[in-house]
């Protein structure tokens, strides 16, 4: 939603320049509804994408094609997982592991991980 004019030149004089410009920020940046209106619009005309896609496009695209990727890639990185497993094994710990997978993704080495871990954690970056 764009603010008016009017609303922009409503600002008190007292107010300090940069809570002027903190308010007429909050105006012009668009709600999560807005700024997924937006995106959708871009994808089906001409217009100009917003700057930065909506995290739960992002997500949505991730839940639609996570199992299809599975299905495609599961035998690679089911033997990528066991590799990252025996490597692990390898190194023989003398007891349960604390391990932490950053990049986990679908989860796909924490089964063959959990047999040596004492804890497992599973980390995967959400969108910016």
């Amino acid at each position: 939603m764009r603010a008016s004019r009017a609303e922009v030149n409503r600002a008190a004089p007292s107010t300090s320049a940069s809570a002027a410009i903190a308010e007429l920020e909050q105006k012009l940046t668009p709600s999560a509804d807005e700024a997924s209106l937006h995106f959708r619009l871009a994808k089906q005309t001409n217009i100009a994408p917003p700057p930065k896609i909506p995290a739960t496009s992002v997500a949505g695209l991730f839940d639609r094609y996570a199992d299809l990727s599975m299905n495609i890639f599961a035998e690679s990185w089911t033997t990528r997982a066991r590799v990252i497993a025996e490597a692990i094994a390898a190194t023989k710990p003398a007891g349960p592991l604390d391990i932490l997978d950053l990049g986990c993704g679908t989860g796909l080495c924490g089964p063959l991980l959990r047999k040596m871990a004492a804890t497992l954690w599973g980390v995967i970056s959400p969108p910016p």
